[in-house]
């Protein structure tokens, strides 16, 4: 994933005009996200595997796994779904609609409060 995202970003610096950079900016922000959210769930099955029989611990884990993945995969696509037609986004003189800036705020605010949800936490369980 990240992998695709680099290609993007590479695209997006050699790009010859902004539309263009533009564009490969937004193809990339669900690709990086997604690399560090599959990365986060890779933690959380390793730590669910290591705690085995404990069930408030797998409880737990499967509870955060679920949240990590629900909530990034929607800031993913809210990312790119924000206007219609989709190249909206990197040319915005093209005829469409887009949501309020404030709509992908709130999605960016709510998707990075579930890395504070259990301090307490943390230092035993960091996924």
């Amino acid at each position: 994933m990240a992998f695709v995202a680099t290609i993007l970003s590479i695209l997006e610096g050699a790009a010859t005009d902004s539309t263009r950079a533009l564009m490969f900016d937004y193809l990339g922000q669900p690709w990086f996200l997604m690399g560090s959210t599959i990365a986060k769930i890779s933690i959380c099955l390793f730590f669910i595997r290591l705690v085995g029989g404990v069930r408030q611990w797998v409880i737990l884990l499967v509870s955060q796994l679920v949240l990590i993945a629900v909530l990034n995969l929607a800031f993913a696509v809210t990312t790119n779904a924000q206007c219609a037609p989709v190249s909206k986004l990197w040319n915005p003189s093209e005829r469409g609609t887009c949501w309020d800036p404030s709509v992908e705020k709130v999605i960016g605010i709510v998707q990075g409060g579930t890395e504070w949800e259990a301090p307490e936490l943390r230092a035993e369980v960091s996924c």
